[in-house]
């Protein structure tokens, strides 16, 4: 993951995803840019507040082109570190232990 450029996601397309891929929050960790081919739901809303790209996979020729669009121009984007931290390992043990002894 340290050594890629983009780190990506493909959801099944359903018309509105509820999952939530576990591999998400390992990208999140790497502090790399992370392409979504999602439709709309979870995963969506995820890429798009941590600073991803995120892409319909309807029509595969549309996709190809803005993939190989986003890849030639290779433009930067600002993560979202303050977002991403809630899902850090100690920040979500801290919340489950608060759970627990409840």
């Amino acid at each position: 993951m340290q050594t890629s450029d983009y780190l990506m996601v493909i959801d099944a397309p359903f018309k509105k995803s509820v999952f939530f891929p576990s591999k998400l929050v390992d990208y999140m960790g790497s502090k790399k840019i992370v392409i979504g081919i999602t439709p709309n739901g979870t995963s969506k809303k995820i890429i798009k507040k941590i600073g991803g790209y995120t892409f319909d996979s309807e029509n595969p020729y549309v996709l190809s082109s803005q993939i190989i669009n986003l890849i030639k121009n290779k433009k930067k984007r600002k993560l979202n570190y303050k977002f991403i931290k809630q899902f850090d390992g100690n920040v979500v043990g801290q919340k489950f232990y608060k759970i627990l002894t409840k």
